[in-house]
């Protein structure tokens, strides 16, 4: 099968090596490779109007947070990868998530499984794991064996009423014993307002951003823990246990189902990922550049240490949030949000060439936790101005557009830029 590729490392990107370099424990055996059909990586490139090296970043970085939530759910029921012989990741994609799973286990011990034939043969491939095409009727599944975890992230946030059940109890009689369901739900709190949540707790819309599948069997799909609840039992036959996360993995609610009803969860502390995001940079003086954005730990214990700006690897600035963004308190449905706002700046050499100027904003949090919320030269930088991505609210900028004659004068000041986009905020994380 012939693949068209949207990245490879023959291609040398210089903002992914940077995030691949920075974030990366093991970069020489790290697969940049994305398919060009990977729908989770068109989805960003659009989210982000078409800047691909945006997209790209969010892509792995996201990617690296999944397998970073799973690690820990691992360690607390096997301690550690060696100790699970049989992974399957269902409904895989193009393996968003596969590229770090393979750094910490067997390939040959890691399963994927997709409707979409090509994204397992790309992984297959690519990773050198096991692939399984996966069916629209779950009775027609192939069963070729237990597995200790089987991970589902963002199927059940897409599936109707018909299928929702059907399907985890599917996957729920292909654990293994002592095996761990994960999968993740869109809550009710997530639920746009024009929404009204039916008596039975689950609202199904026939929209998704799907180019392929039917929308009547994979829309966007809005749930209550009562609902959750119901189903599980109903798919274990009373024998299976849950456990909820709120916001346990991005935005969407994780679901641990196990067989062990003296599993104790409470040792168990995820929190919450850390979120954040650059809204702005712009140059506020000749040889001055100015950061601004958001960066909130809303977990109970830990907090954002500050923000780290580098230039070329090397730290130039740093801050703490200090300022209210209730419009970061709305999008996240947390008032421990509200003082996340920040402003950085920093002095550029006047002869430097910003083509070239690798710009690096991240935020650091309890325990050394780190999140990367910008890669970029500052020429693109200055140019996506006020690109917001698709996770993050729009807010009034705090600035008013300059008047014709300053952003002739800038122009001047920046070149080689070409374009300087100065405002265009829209409502649809990182580079």
């Amino acid at each position: 099968m012939e693949f068209k590729y949207a990245h490879t490392w023959e291609e040398k990107n210089f903002i992914v090596k940077a995030f691949v370099l920075d974030q990366i424990a093991s970069p020489d055996t790290f697969n940049v490779s994305v398919n060009a059909e990977d729908e989770m990586f068109l989805y960003l490139q659009a989210a982000f109007h078409g800047n691909r090296n945006r997209a790209l970043v969010e892509y792995f970085m996201s990617g690296k947070e999944v397998l970073n939530r799973v690690t820990s759910i691992i360690n607390w029921k096997f301690q550690g990868f060696e100790n699970v012989d049989s992974f399957l990741d269902f409904a895989c994609g193009y393996g968003r998530m596969t590229r770090y799973l393979v750094q910490e286990m067997p390939p040959e011990k890691v399963w994927v499984s997709d409707i979409y034939a090509e994204a397992v043969e790309f992984q297959k491939l690519q990773f050198g794991v096991n692939g399984i095409v996966s069916v629209t009727d779950p009775k027609d599944y192939p069963v070729e064996r237990k597995y200790d975890c089987i991970f589902v992230f963002s199927l059940f946030s897409h599936l109707p009423e018909k299928t929702f059940v059907p399907w985890l109890e599917k996957l729920y009689s292909m654990l293994s014993p002592n095996g761990i369901l994960m999968f993740t739900v869109h809550d009710v709190v997530l639920m746009p307002p024009e929404q009204v949540m039916p008596d039975n707790g689950i609202c199904f819309v026939p929209q998704s951003e799907s180019r392929s599948l039917s929308t009547e069997e994979y829309g966007s799909t809005w749930v209550t823990e009562s609902f959750v609840a119901e189903a599980i039992a109903k798919a274990s036959n009373g024998k299976g246990f849950y456990h909820r996360i709120k916001r346990g993995l991005l935005i969407q609610d994780l679901y641990l189902v196990v067989n062990d009803p003296k599993l104790d969860f409470s040792t168990l502390n995820l929190g919450v990922r850390p979120r954040g995001f650059v809204d702005f940079c712009t140059y506020t003086r000749h040889d001055e550049i100015t950061l601004k954005g958001w960066a909130a730990d809303t977990s109970w214990t830990n907090e954002v240490k500050e923000v780290q700006v580098l230039l070329n690897g090397q730290l130039v600035q740093k801050c703490k949030p200090c300022y209210p963004r209730p419009d970061v308190v709305e999008f996240l449905k947390d008032e421990r949000a509200l003082i996340s706002g920040w402003t950085c700046s920093f002095y550029l050499d006047p002869a430097a060439d910003i083509s070239k100027e690798l710009l690096m904003v991240k935020m650091i949090c309890g325990n050394n936790v780190e999140r990367v919320m910008l890669i970029s030269l500052i020429e693109a930088a200055l140019q996506d101005l006020m690109v917001l991505p698709p996770e993050t609210p729009p807010e009034t900028p705090p600035e008013t557009p300059p008047e014709p004659s300053r952003i002739g004068k800038l122009k001047s000041i920046l070149n080689p830029i070409k374009h300087l986009i100065l405002g265009n905020p829209s409502a649809n994380n990182q580079v």
